[in-house]
């Protein structure tokens, strides 16, 4: 498109940079956190904060009806089924 070519080499090299670098700024932030040393990203920091929770847009779950397995029932006759 410009007409700079760069390796693949190159834009390896540079992409494992910048993820190295993207990963010591979260980190050095994760750090800072824990340790409550971050600035607050509001100008006013309230001094309460409310949460609510519906408790999600499901209904209950449906009921699935229980098989049951029974024996299968054979009826009984007094009459020979085979002959002699």
């Amino acid at each position: 498109m410009t007409g700079v070519h760069i390796s693949e080499n190159q834009v390896r090299r540079l992409a494992h940079e910048v993820g190295r670098e993207l990963i010591a700024a979260r980190d050095q932030k994760v750090v800072e956190h824990r340790r409550r040393q971050l600035e607050p990203r509001t100008a006013v920091v309230p001094e309460a904060v409310v949460v609510e929770i519906d408790g999600g847009g499901f209904g209950p779950a449906p009921r699935t009806p229980v098989r049951v397995f029974t024996r299968p029932r054979t009826r009984r006759t007094r009459s020979r089924v085979w002959p002699r």
